[in-house]
């Protein structure tokens, strides 16, 4: 199971203008972020994402687990 499918990020923006987003699985992705739109905060949350998948695999492996 794939864990970290950008079909899985919510963003959300708030009262003040400021966008959220988060992920089911990994959770806070961006809090609190200033963007001239919701994609452009799209595009962040998901490199965010990536980044942190690539953190994961690298524990895992160094743990020896696949």
């Amino acid at each position: 199971m794939d864990i970290y499918k950008t079909s899985d990020i919510r963003i959300i923006k708030d009262s003040a203008g400021y966008y959220w987003a988060a992920h089911k699985f990994v959770g806070t992705l961006i809090e609190s972020g200033m963007y001239e739109d919701r994609n452009e905060c799209r595009q962040d949350a998901v490199a965010e994402l990536m980044e942190r998948k690539e953190e994961d695999l690298s524990h895992w492996q160094e743990a020896g687990i696949k």
